[in-house]
């Protein structure tokens, strides 16, 4: 029996809501490497944060991460 994918239900919620222009996008994340983590020069970054980066700049989407702490 096929299953289908873990996330493909999140696939289909967002391409079910209607998209809009916004001035810029605001994402929040945590440090865990390798997604995403501080590098030596202090930049954030990690295969997440290149995947993310991407995306938004093929859409010409500004966009800002920020990074806390796991325990809040």
């Amino acid at each position: 029996m096929l299953r289908p994918a873990p996330h493909l239900g999140y696939l289909l919620v967002l391409l079910g809501t209607p998209a809009h222009a916004v001035e810029s996008i605001r994402l929040a994340t945590h440090d865990q490497a390798p997604y995403g983590t501080y590098m030596p020069d202090k930049r954030f970054d990690g295969i997440a944060v290149r995947t993310v980066e991407c995306v938004l700049k093929k859409m010409g989407q500004r966009y800002t991460i920020e990074v806390f702490p796991w325990e809040r």
